[in-house]
């Protein structure tokens, strides 16, 4: 299941964060999944499971 409505990602130093527009207010009771945080991605830990995959 993926996190409905990604507004923006950016990359520092090795991490990635996501900021997710279901949380805004405007969206938070009519979304399926309203998510308020930001979510922070280890971009080399997901690039390795990628490179695994070959």
């Amino acid at each position: 299941m993926a996190i409905p409505m990604p507004e923006g990602i950016v990359e520092v130093k090795n991490d990635l964060y996501v900021v997710f527009e279901s949380g805004a207010n405007k969206y938070h009771y009519t979304t399926t999944y309203p998510m308020d945080r930001m979510l922070k991605i280890d971009f080399r830990t997901l690039m390795k499971e990628d490179i695994k995959d070959y």
